[in-house]
C-alpha cells in the first residue's frame, strides 16, 4: 500500500483522513499520509543535518524539536521520515511508527480551550488512538521555517549525508490500517 496519493479514503460513513501515527518523545503525533515520501533507519542516513535520497535533499530535524519538545536521544531504532509538502522537503526523526490509520472526521476533536496560543497553529486537532490520544500535525506549520539551522533552506553549504545508491526498498516497514471503516 502506498501512503502517497489521496489524503482522504472512502469509508462506509463518508470520507476519512489517512494519517501516519508516530511517537516522538512522549507525544503521539499524526501526519497526513500524502506528505510521507519514505522512511529509513536514522543510522543509514548518518549524523548530518541534511540527507539526499533519490536526488531530493531533506533537512533533518527531530519531530519533537519543531515545537521545542525534548526529542529522545537517537538510538539504533530511531527512524527518519522523509516528507514533502508544496514543493518543500524535510526529514523528521521519530522514535517509532505506530501505524497507518483512517480516521473519520467525527472522531477528530478540536483542541481544548487551554490550547490558547501558538499551539493552535501546530495542530489541526486530536483523536483517540489505541490507549492514548494522537495530535494531528498541521503540515503548513510543520514545513514552515523554524528557528536556527532549521530555518536555513540553502543547502549549498552542506554536504549531503546519503549517497544516491541507497535502496529504500529493503527497509520498507509494513504498516497496518487501524480502526478503518471500509466500504464494500
Amino acid at each position: 500500500m502506498s501512503l502517497q496519493g489521496q489524503s482522504k479514503a472512502a469509508a462506509a460513513g463518508g470520507v476519512c483522513e489517512r494519517l501516519l501515527v508516530v511517537a516522538s518523545g512522549p507525544v503521539r503525533l499524526a501526519l497526513s499520509a500524502p506528505i510521507f515520501e519514505g522512511m529509513l533507519p536514522r543510522w543509514k542516513a548518518g549524523t548530518r543535518d541534511v540527507v539526499t535520497v533519490r536526488g531530493i535533499t531533506y533537512r533533518v530535524t527531530p519531530l519533537a524539536g519543531r515545537w521545542d519538545g525534548t526529542p529522545s536521544p537517537t538510538t539504533p531504532k530511531t527512524l527518519l521520515l522523509l516528507c514533502g509538502y508544496r514543493g518543500q522537503h524535510r526529514g523528521f526523526t521519530v522514535d517509532h511508527v505506530l501505524g497507518l490509520t483512517e480516521v473519520a472526521p467525527r472522531r477528530i476533536q478540536s483542541l481544548p480551550p487551554h490550547f490558547a496560543c501558538e499551539e493552535r497553529t501546530w495542530f489541526n486537532g486530536f483523536f483517540l488512538f489505541r490507549d492514548t490520544i494522537a495530535l494531528w500535525v498541521n503540515p503548513d506549520w510543520l514545513f514552515a521555517p523554524g528557528k536556527g539551522t532549521d530555518a536555513a533552506e540553502n543547502f549549498e553549504d552542506t554536504t549531503p549525508g546519503l549517497t544516491e545508491d541507497l535502496c529504500l526498498t529493503e527497509d520498507i516497514i509494513e504498516l497496518e490500517i487501524i480502526d478503518a471503516e471500509r466500504a464494500e
